[in-house]
């Protein structure tokens, strides 16, 4: 009956945040109420109710050391209907109060739950059987409490380092979201293709030269003191070891970063397979809007359909061969990627402000959004002036967002590092002013959001003008820092 016991635990972990009770645990497994609390204790050494305690605390303790919640938003998130009942259990099982946990940040870890179930667990000091026996006689690996990866998680807007941080941090390590995005260059990065308006422009893959679509995420992994396992996938052939990959990983109990899956080819995480790998489960930060893709229990998504929709490459942690990247060699990492240069039809670096600049102020991009026609754009498609005002402001709006986001990160980054060089304070103030300038860019528009009055505002030439300014303003900022990286 040890599956049933496997059943009830899988059931626990999806629905950890949830009420659980013996009577829903017996209804799901088909035991008796009385025979379940038996079979649970005698296979696992703990009372359902002190296993469920133990599950919910150590999630709990996760969200402590690594999220910006406050603990009492984090004791209502896992039903505590007071902090000092929260308190109470917590140190019950930790040994200390939830504010002392967060100060202290002890290591956690991943467990082996049986049956193919990896969960976050508390360090206890001790090595713990992986079990791979087992697991190799399983068709399916679950890695629950994986950190969801979505727009805005940890405070975060690139897909690729919140996919790094989530999977860290599961790993037990202990990173912010600036570490993860300035540590693999890609907090520093500008692209504006100069032949068409590319929605594709701000995509991570362009931050180093384009005969180096890897290295970006690869510089991530080893920024963290990892060796870094990549596959990219180039051919129909590739499904089986797309497969081996995903699956060998996930055995190991390591989250798989992949660019696809779900939706466009952003990274996401791949957190667990069903049926030898046909069925992949895990967080994208496009499957709230993919009405097609199942959502587990536990809120992972579920796709059959995954090679379908495409996979460009996969990224896992390996080893631990080293300490963290030092800040000189990401100031190294940060003047690579903001070096002015053309690669191929793409400007980078420093050179990508100009070529925002000159698309912004190109009035013929700008058709009036009140004429009631249709244009022919040079692909030889036909657009309504608004579907085309549409375009441009997602275009200008993701490199806003590149700039937000990024250098925003860079500065705290560099401003945690200041007392190592004098010359890490003036660049993090330097990147404190882009941020500022992309946020006078929403202010011009009347806000971030990509709706029909931003589309019209941007339609009108002296906004477009005002935002030129902004660009240009934002680049004499950013070539302040790139003069002093290149100091360091």
């Amino acid at each position: 009956m040890q599956s049933a016991v496997l059943s009830a635990k899988a059931y626990i972990e999806a629905r950890i945040k949830q009420e659980i009770s013996e009577k829903s645990l017996a209804l799901h497994t088909h035991l008796s109420v009385a025979y379940l609390r038996e079979l649970f204790h005698k296979e696992s050494g703990l009372p359902i109710g002190r296993y469920i305690t133990e599950r919910r605390v150590a999630n709990a303790a996760f969200d402590v050391l690594y999220t910006d919640k406050s603990l009492t938003e984090i004791a209502m998130d896992y039903g505590y209907l007071t902090y000092d009942t929260f308190t109470r259990a917590f140190k019950r099982i930790t040994g200390c109060k939830p504010i002392e946990f967060r100060a202290l940040r002890p290591k956690m870890e991943r467990r082996f739950l049986g049956g193919g179930m990896f969960g976050v667990d508390l360090m206890k000091g001790r090595e713990r059987n992986m079990a791979k026996r087992t697991l190799e006689n399983e068709h399916s690996v679950i890695l629950y409490d994986v950190p969801r990866v979505k727009y805005g998680a940890f405070g975060g807007m690139s897909p690729f380092p919140i996919s790094l941080k989530a999977c860290v941090n599961y790993l037990g390590e202990d990173i912010d979201y600036a570490d993860a995005i300035t540590g693999c260059g890609a907090a520093l990065r500008l692209t504006w293709n100069t032949s068409y308006w590319d929605g594709g422009n701000v995509d991570i893959c362009h931050t180093y030269q384009e005969k180096e679509p890897l290295k970006v995420y690869l510089q991530g992994v080893t920024a963290l003191g990892r060796s870094p396992k990549a596959l990219v996938s180039e051919s129909d052939g590739d499904r089986e070891k797309i497969k081996a990959f995903i699956m060998e990983c996930l055995h190991k109990g390591v989250p798989v970063i992949a660019m696809g899956i779900v939706g466009p080819p952003e990274a996401g995480l791949v957190t667990g397979y069903r049926d030898d790998g046909e069925t992949l489960l895990g967080w994208s930060v496009f499957q709230e809007w993919d009405k097609d893709i199942e959502t587990d229990s536990c809120g992972y998504y579920v796709t059959g359909k995954w090679w379908e929709n495409g996979v460009d490459v996969l990224v896992a942690m390996g080893d631990k061969v080293c300490g963290a990247i030092t800040a000189k060699s990401v100031a190294e990492r940060a003047a690579e990627v903001m070096k002015p240069r053309q690669d191929g039809v793409f400007a980078k670096g420093l050179s990508a402000y100009d070529a925002w600049a000159d698309g912004i102020r190109d009035d013929s991009c700008f058709p009036d959004a009140d004429k009631d026609e249709t244009i022919t754009t040079p692909d030889g498609e036909e657009h309504t002036a608004l579907e085309i005002l549409g375009w441009r402001l997602m275009c200008h709006s993701d490199a806003v967002d590149c700039i937000a986001d990024g250098r925003y990160n860079a500065m705290q980054y560099f401003r945690r590092h200041k007392d190592e060089n004098a010359l890490y304070g003036s660049i993090a103030d330097e990147f404190g002013r882009v941020s500022a300038c992309a946020q006078d860019m929403f202010k011009v528009l009347g806000g971030f959001e990509r709706d029909e009055p931003k589309m019209r505002a941007l339609g009108i030439k002296e906004n477009r003008g005002q935002l030129v300014e902004l660009i240009l303003k934002a680049k004499e900022a950013d070539t302040r820092a790139y003069e002093m990286l290149l100091k360091i």
